[in-house]
């Protein structure tokens, strides 16, 4: 065990393994009951004698043995991979390295967690989870999510295909919906956007456009009325704002075909809502025209949907990712299934 932590320690921290210490032990993993058939569960060899690969004495064991051997090295080499997950992660923007910092410590708390799981709980999983909520950072809370269902493939695979979304269908607006009714979806999705201040100059100090020569979003600086004619409708926290003050005077019974009929400014808004009220994690909850709004924030969740990995901002606006680090490339897949 001695030898197996220095290699993994070693490893981890991209460095080779003192080789006097591999000498001087020889193995990264001790077996047992190679010598002889029949012991600790181990078939009689009876069960294989009359097959004629296995007619020289202890093929079998010592098959088993060398087997092993590469077993052992591959576990050497995933431990070390993922003890430096966090380590290899670099940047150079200060958010990221302070969000970095934050990683690694949570780490070293889930790693103390761990050490005491499952414990009494009736549902391990989730008391771990419940922890990590009230415990970890949002780095180390997304770490701890993907550990917890990286085991369940079988669950969680499929899921994939149900990230996308048919948007003509979701697209009809429903005007039977009650005034009431559209309150409490804003109370319960939209509670972090209504409470913000916009007679605040700093919570709507950008706005978004379109670029005229590249046809891309752009983010400028709120500085005249003239940028209004020009803005995009993604300042959703405000829309929201200003659909519930909207709202506050109406009668709780009263359809909203009624309402949008005087005030059809915010049908976007309210079909925005609706389509929330179906599908909860359908928008990002921040206010995305405030001073201190990152657009890095906004492609990091774009680009988590591809499997990005490594995110390194290299300013406010763009970011450097690896796709596909340390997967099997073609050739190897290509080997393995021939073989």
């Amino acid at each position: 065990m001695r030898l197996f932590a220095h290699v993994v320690e070693h490893l981890a921290a991209c460095r080779q393994p003192d080789l006097t210490e591999i000498e001087a032990v020889g193995y990264l993993m001790r077996t047992t009951a190679v010598y002889g058939s029949g012991k600790f569960g181990a078939a009689d060899r009876s069960a294989i004698a009359g097959r004629p690969e296995m007619a020289a004495p202890f093929q079998a064991e010592m098959l088993s043995v060398w087997l092993i051997r590469q077993f052992t090295t591959d576990l050497v080499e995933h431990l070390a991979k993922a003890q430096a997950n966090a380590a290899s992660w670099s940047s150079v923007h200060p958010v990221q390295q302070a969000r970095l910092r934050d990683l690694r410590a949570d780490f070293d708390r889930i790693g103390t967690r761990i050490a005491q799981f499952p414990g009494d709980e009736a549902l391990p999983w989730n008391a771990l989870w419940q922890w990590g909520e009230t415990t970890l950072t949002p780095e180390g809370q997304e770490a701890l999510l993907a550990l917890l269902l990286e085991p369940h493939g079988e669950l969680v695979d499929d899921l994939a295909r149900s990230m996308s979304l048919d948007e003509a269908a979701e697209f009809h607006l429903d005007g039977r919906m009650t005034v009431a009714t559209l309150r409490r979806v804003l109370e319960t999705h939209y509670d972090w956007a209504v409470s913000i201040d916009f007679t605040r100059p700093e919570n709507q100090a950008r706005f978004w456009y379109v670029s005229e020569e590249k046809q891309e979003p752009r983010l400028g600086r709120r500085q005249s009325d003239a940028d209004s004619a020009l803005e995009q409708p993604l300042c959703v926290a405000r829309l929201a704002a200003e659909l519930a003050m909207a709202l506050r005077d109406w009668p709780g019974d009263t359809a909203l075909a009624t309402f949008l009929l005087r005030h059809p400014q915010h049908r976007f808004m309210v079909r925005r809502a609706q389509i929330t009220a179906r599908r909860p994690y359908a928008e990002i909850r921040d206010n995305l025209i405030s001073e201190d709004m990152l657009p890095i924030d906004l492609m990091r969740c774009k680009l988590a949907y591809f499997g990005a990995s490594h995110f390194d901002p290299r300013s406010d606006k763009w970011v450097r990712i690896c796709l596909f680090q340390n997967a099997p490339n073609p050739l190897v897949l290509s080997t393995e299934r021939g073989s």
